[in-house]
């Protein structure tokens, strides 16, 4: 009975069976399965000492005395709870039941440490124990009671606040509905006021003009009145005019038949002299030897030989005695013509072509009258696709003063006699009297050639042009990207043509001529040889050059199968000018259709057996690989290449052909201001120059005299349209080298566009670059990203965080090396979007510098995912960026991390090659994505540290800790919990500048651009020009763009729309182009491309 139950457990201490030896593992796991571990958990757990209260209260309460009694009651259960908690026992380790006191092990010693201690000790302690508890419990319930009513006050609030909420949201609503209900109404009234506007003014038409056809009939019939009684007068006056006449004609018979008869007898004399003065020019047919200059410039296609194909003709019968002599008036015209724009022996450009639209072959004869028997027609002939055509006119001369011959007219034969080349023709007009009949045929002007290519622009920017050479040898242009015009370049001003490598290894063909290099370039080289051969030819037919040579050779080429290379037969032609051209066969080379050609610079000729003789030509674009089958053609080829020389461009004269002219008006300054007055301009090839109104009024029917002012085509930088003002007025502004600008005016936007184009492309030199030398380029600064984000405040002054406009710049510069450029990273950030505007008060943070980007968590609400920038230039040597969006937070951080470092050199230049989609100018309204203000209630709640509670359960005994813990580092959630103050200014209590900004709609440019250097995404940018030189704006525009008309349109822009980019936190853009149609083409452009 004294033992106590026990648990006896055999373990077996190691798998080897050997004393002393323990295997921890392999115990422990013995004690596992067989519940050991469980058995003590249960055992230290649960209250296996169980006594009932009468025992404890009947042997111990009579050793208490009575004030312990008093203190606890007659309640057992209050005597034994008291008696634990006076011995120290832990509140865990008992508990009470209804009948009796619950123990854990080991727990009820004290009771018999109870039963030996003094009574005088134990009463005093046990009556302060209780008094303490039972304050505690009072406690307890005080703080209870608190505690709900802080759960009830916040419960209200929220309650409250939700109140508020809804009744905004349903006032909202309210409002908004009776604004689409008042909207609705007004789109009602106005379109009720516009039916009866409509109404009224078809009203007062239909008045007006029946008031004008009964004063119109009123008229007529006073008209046939006064008619009528015209007619009676005329009548008596014609009665009585013909008695006179009959009396006097009686009197005057008589001399007139006396006069006819001697004039008869006069005219028979010299009609017979004449025809005895024909006979004897038939018989003789001799004439002088005076060549004709213009007539006989030879042709390369010319001297190969004559075309087969002869052409019909009208009958020369029936055109004998068509045009023999010049009218009166005719003579009079010409000497007008001459006196007013002088013989200056230059080729005319206006001659070019018709003066009306030519839509199908048209057959007629020409009479010219030249200035001596034997002189020259004002014409160069050439031979074009196997025919003798008019290449040029010279202005004043005979042709020129007739004024019927274009450029690009057929000479079908001279005098009635039908001639197919250009010595037929020269020998023909040799021996043609002064007065000469040429039979024309004008066939409508066709397109020889057609491309886009790029063209380079005075400012050194590549532009897209569409090309057209046509058959009267003008190349017609026309601007694709804006802003777009059109014109022509004349070909046969071109003196040479030269293919010259660009950086980075593009082919370009530069075009010389008297005043200008244009350089253009294709999209592959085969369309880029195309325009040089034709242009080449275009350029020959203006040249004295002779057939040299021409023969039979073999020219190496690729082999059809795409490897290796082989010899195909091809007809030469070696030209006294060094050109060398091949063709298909003889009669392609008759009517000029080559399929190459190449300037003979370097020559080497090779034997490499028996049979095969080969000769080495290069040039600076290309080499050539000919070979014969005789060793004997080899070297006659050779001598020949090497004695032709390729022709002196800087020998050729320029022409100074008039490119433009017409009315413009110039500023004046005044006492009362600046006055526009009117001016006639002559835009010439080598000039501008400019004449009062008067001049050119005194010299309608002379010679204009000495210019007012004038303006030489070197001297000119730029000409773009004006802004402001003048941008409605047509007005063009024109910068000369030494930074003088020059306003004009045009009549109208037809005229300014003509007068723009031919400055730009036919004036205006474009700077090319020497050879050796390196391409001068200027900076180009380009915007990769914007928005709103929250700074760090770097002193501990005033509010944490600041909301600022940050913007992610790349600035594009020369590279070290040729071919390279140069790219540099910068972050700006302004109080607000406007100051980003206008780039007030930014602060710079260049990217070079930086060394480290990352991005962290915060505990501050709305700035919960951070950027970290490191940058050796801050005191702190940290930037901290936070963002409520996760995306965001991401996006800017991968673009920084990007661009930080060493500028990035790269393959390139400078430029994109960006295309115009559609552009327009319109209104717009920025609106600037801004995230959630940080409220204080947001600042507060980061700020606090979560702590546990303690429990109410705590025992009456544990003593306070009298020191508090060591304080700890604060951990980085608690440093951005609770930052340093700093406002946007920098000064305590500082608010956010951007908090009031609103954006209004504003005039732009705006265009829709394809980025090939990103993908081919689409971004809209906003231009302050229609050159688009000022970039203010840039939207780029994701997979997800939303384009859609406003839910609420607003008031005087009913036709806006919104364009919403790919993005959570992106900017959004409102465009007004002014009418529906508009907006729904751009729409209709911007969802499907994306």
């Amino acid at each position: 009975q004294a033992s106590k139950a026990h648990f006896v457990r055999c373990i077996k201490p190691n798998s080897k069976q050997v004393k002393k030896e323990f295997e921890p593992a392999m115990v422990l796991d013995q004690l596992r399965c067989s519940g050991v571990v469980e058995a003590v958990r249960v055992m230290t757990e649960a209250y296996p000492t169980r006594i009932p209260y009468e025992v404890i209260h009947g042997r111990y309460a009579p050793l208490m005395g009575k004030e312990v009694l008093d203190a606890t009651g007659d309640e057992p259960a209050a005597f034994c709870e008291a008696i634990a908690i006076a011995c120290d026992v832990a509140p865990g380790d008992f508990a009470l039941g209804l009948t009796k006191l619950f123990l854990k092990v080991g727990c009820g010693v004290f009771l018999e440490d109870l039963a030996s201690m003094d009574t005088a000790v134990v009463v005093p302690l046990l009556v302060a124990k209780i008094a303490e508890s039972k304050r505690k419990k009072g406690a307890e319930k005080v703080i209870g009671n608190a505690v709900y009513g802080w759960f009830l006050r916040k419960r209200y609030k929220e309650k409250r606040a939700a109140a508020a909420l809804a009744q905004h949201r349903m006032r909202t609503l309210k409002a908004r509905r009776e604004y689409q209900k008042w909207s609705k109404e007004r789109q009602e009234r106005l379109k009720r006021e516009a039916a009866e506007r409509t109404k009224k003014e078809a009203e007062e038409k239909a008045m007006r003009e029946a008031e004008a056809e009964a004063r119109r009939k009123a008229e007529a019939e006073a008209s046939a009145n006064k008619k009528k009684a015209d007619e009676k007068a005329v009548a008596a006056a014609v009665a009585k005019a013909k008695a006179e006449a009959e009396a006097r004609v009686a009197a005057e018979m008589a001399e007139a038949e006396a006069r006819v008869a001697a004039e008869m007898a006069e005219n028979e004399a010299r009609n017979a002299a004449k025809q005895k003065l024909d006979r004897k020019r038939s018989d003789s047919n001799v004439f002088g030897s005076q060549p004709m200059v213009e007539a006989t410039l030879a042709s390369p296609r010319g001297r190969a030989g004559s075309t087969t194909r002869r052409p019909s003709f009208f009958d020369a019968a029936s055109n004998a005695n068509l045009t023999e002599a010049l009218t009166e008036a005719q003579k009079e015209k010409e000497a007008e013509k001459v006196a007013g724009g002088g013989i200056d022996g230059t080729m005319s450009l206006e001659k070019a072509s018709s003066n009306h639209a030519v839509k199908k072959e048209e057959y007629f004869d020409v009479l010219i009258i030249r200035d001596v028997g034997k002189g020259t027609l004002g014409i160069a002939v050439d031979l074009w696709d196997g025919e003798v055509t008019v290449g040029a006119i010279t202005t004043g001369g005979p042709a020129d003063r007739e004024g019927t011959l274009v450029q690009g007219d057929v000479i079908k034969g001279v005098d009635g006699c039908p001639c197919n080349t250009i010595e037929e023709v020269t020998g023909m007009v040799q021996k043609a009297p002064k007065d000469i009949r040429l039979s024309i045929c004008r066939r409508p002007v066709s397109v020889v050639l057609e491309s886009m290519i790029r063209m380079r622009m005075p400012s050194g920017e590549w532009e897209p042009f569409a090309f057209r050479l046509l058959s009267n040898r003008n190349i017609e242009f026309e601007k694709l990207s804006p802003p777009v015009y059109a014109g022509e370049i004349h070909a046969r001003l071109a003196q040479s043509l030269k293919l010259v490598e660009e950086r980075g290894g593009d082919k370009v063909l530069e075009i010389v001529t008297g005043h200008k290099h244009f350089q253009i370039k294709c999209e592959t080289m085969l369309e880029l040889e195309t325009w040089q051969l034709r242009l080449q030819e275009v350029i020959m037919l203006q040249e004295k050059v002779a057939n040299v040579a021409h023969g039979w050779l073999l020219k190496e080429e690729p082999a059809q199968s795409g490897s290796g290379t082989q010899f195909k037969h091809y007809w030469f032609v070696l030209f006294s000018n060094g050109i060398l051209m091949y063709f298909a066969d003889m009669q392609r080379a008759v009517l000029g259709q080559a399929l190459g050609f190449i300037p003979v610079e370097n020559c080497v000729e090779e034997t490499r057996n028996a049979s095969m003789h080969t000769i080495s030509i290069k040039c600076s674009f290309k080499t050539w690989l000919l070979a014969t089958k005789s060793k004997e053609s080899m070297l006659q080829w050779a001598a020949s290449l090497k004695v032709a020389a390729p022709s002196d461009a800087s020998a050729k004269p320029a022409i100074d052909a008039v490119l433009a002219q017409g009315w413009c008006d110039l500023p004046r300054d005044t006492p009362e201001g600046e006055v526009w007055a009117r001016h006639w301009f002559v835009l010439k090839s080598s000039a501008l120059q400019i004449y009062p109104e008067e001049q050119k009024k005194a010299a309608a029917k002379g010679p204009l005299g000495e210019p007012s002012a004038s303006l030489q085509s070197t001297a000119m930088k730029t000409a773009t349209r004006a802004q402001g003002a003048d941008f409605y007025k047509w007005g063009i502004v024109v910068e000369t080298t030494d930074g003088t600008l020059l306003r004009m005016r045009a009549t109208g936007q037809s005229e300014m566009r003509h007068l723009l184009s031919t400055l730009n492309v036919n004036c205006i030199p474009t700077e090319v670059a020497a050879p050796g030398t390196r391409e001068a380029v200027a900076t180009l600064t380009e915007q990769l990203k914007a928005g709103y984000l929250y700074k760090r405040a770097e002193t501990r002054k005033a509010k944490p965080w600041g909301q600022r406009w940050f913007v992610l710049e790349v600035m594009t510069d020369a590279g070290p090396e040729e071919g390279t450029v140069v790219r540099t990273g910068q972050l700006t950030y302004f109080n607000n979007s406007k100051d980003a505007a206008i780039k007030k008060s930014p602060t710079v943070i260049h990217l070079k510098d930086a060394t480290k980007v990352q991005t962290a968590l915060g505990k501050t609400h709305k700035t919960e995912h951070r950027v970290l920038l490191s940058t050796p230039d801050r005191e702190s040597g940290l930037m901290e960026l936070g963002h409520g969006d996760k995306e965001v937070a991401d996006d800017w951080a991968k673009l920084l991390l990007f661009w930080i470092g060493p500028p990035k050199v790269a393959q390139g230049s400078i430029g994109g090659e960006a295309k115009v989609v559609r552009s327009a100018w319109m209104e717009v309204k920025w609106e600037a994505h801004r995230a959630a203000e940080l409220t204080d209630d947001d600042l507060a709640r980061s700020e606090t540290i979560s702590k546990s509670s303690p429990s109410f359960a705590r025992s009456f005994f544990r003593k306070k800790k009298e020191e508090a813990e060591p304080a700890t580092k604060p951990s980085r959630a608690s440093v951005e919990a609770s930052p340093p103050p700093l406002g946007a200014d920098g000064t305590e209590g500082a608010e956010d500048a951007g908090a009031d900004e609103e954006q209004t709609f504003a005039w732009a440019y705006v265009a829709l651009l394809s980025e090939p250097g990103s993908g081919g995404g689409l971004t809209l940018r906003q231009y302050t020009d229609e050159a688009m030189t000022t970039e203010v704006g840039r939207l780029q525009l994701g997979y997800r763009v939303q384009a859609a008309v406003l839910d609420d349109p607003i008031e005087d822009y009913e036709t806006a729309f919104r364009v919403v980019p790919d993005g959570k936190a992106s900017d959004t853009w409102l465009l007004c182009p002014g009418s529906d149609a508009a907006s729904a083409d751009w729409i209709a452009t911007i969802m499907p491309s994306a």
